[in-house]
């Protein structure tokens, strides 16, 4: 969540930045020969910052759905290891085929 939180302001701290050089940035794109233009940056950058809103969204979700019902109590290191060592049996019919097949 925090690390979500900070790409938020390494992102806003980019896009005011290329506001600020927009046409120095244009002239550098227009003399190194590449694909980019000044609106497909802005596209690509546009994309990045939906799939962080998407990526902070999710991550509080998850965070409120398994925190809903309260954390369970770390009581011992024996508490949390117990069952540690079981190895649990499935019938066949319940696996996949594809799974059964090496």
């Amino acid at each position: 969540m925090t690390a979500a939180l900070a790409t938020f302001g390494f992102a806003a701290n980019a896009l005011r930045h290329f506001f600020r050089r927009r046409l120095t940035f244009a002239k550098h794109l227009q003399n190194s020969n590449t694909g980019l233009t000044t609106s497909r940056y802005f596209r690509l950058m546009s994309m990045a910052i939906v799939e962080m809103i998407w990526g902070l969204v999710v991550t509080s979700l998850n965070m409120w759905f398994t925190c809903q019902p309260g954390l369970r109590p770390w009581i011992s290191w024996e508490n949390v290891h117990q069952g540690f060592s079981q190895v649990a049996y499935f019938p066949t019919a319940l696996i996949p085929s594809s799974t059964l097949t090496w």
